[in-house]
């Protein structure tokens, strides 16, 4: 019987002995108003950044060691994906943000998944203040407030029987594979500009899945 692979790219020879962790990948960048798009994991944790609230991105706004790339022996299995914007932001950058933007994930030069912003869920609820005069506090979201709010990027297993020539399913789900050295992406687009009312605006990316690294 033959399995299922998704996601290709370099073998790494010999094969270290790994550890899995359950540790998703993450990055913050910032979206101007006049923007067209925003590419994610390129700015690594360290690297001076006009999106970093200090100047330089820091852990609370990126564990991205390598700019577009996982170093050897580190590899990744991606299980799911979520998107946010960060808190102060209005109703009318939301509202700019989902019915303009589209979420596009490349492997390589390969695109796993290109969809329209909808799709993509907030992990912990796409969360916003109102301050305009008059308004008072205000808080919105696009979803439950639950780490379970992401989208599901796994495929079943499929086993061929070579005897029978039949297909079934094992039961287990397939995740998207990015092996180490491969250069990957995560790309927020808005054809017609995003024009949000905060410039700029701050936008995270998360991957959800299990890292596997040497061990340590």
């Amino acid at each position: 019987m033959a399995g299922m692979r998704r996601g290709v790219g370099p073998v790494v020879a010999p094969r270290p002995v790994l550890e899995l962790l359950k540790e998703p990948r993450y990055d913050t960048i910032s979206i101007a108003g006049a923007a067209t798009q925003g590419t994610f994991y390129a700015n690594p944790l360290g690297q001076i950044d006009a999106t970093a609230l200090t100047g330089v991105k820091s852990f609370s706004e990126t564990n991205q060691l390598r700019a577009g790339a996982l170093s050897t022996p580190q590899m990744f299995d991606i299980y799911a994906v979520s998107q946010k914007l960060l808190p102060n932001v209005t109703r009318a950058d939301i509202t700019l943000h989902l019915n303009r933007g589209n979420f596009w994930l490349f492997i390589g030069q390969k695109s796993y998944l290109r969809v329209k912003m909808t799709v993509i869920p907030s992990d912990i609820g796409l969360v916003g203040s109102d301050l305009a005069a008059g308004a008072g506090l205000e808080i919105y979201t696009n979803g439950l407030s639950d780490v379970n709010n992401v989208f599901d990027v796994t495929i079943p297993e499929e086993l061929l029987d070579a005897g029978s020539g039949r297909v079934f399913l094992t039961g287990r789900r397939v995740p998207i594979h990015l092996p180490s050295e491969q250069q990957f992406s995560v790309t927020f687009e808005y054809p017609n500009t995003l024009g949000v009312a905060v410039t700029p605006q701050r936008t995270e990316c998360l991957m959800w899945g299990i890292l596997k690294r040497e061990v340590q």
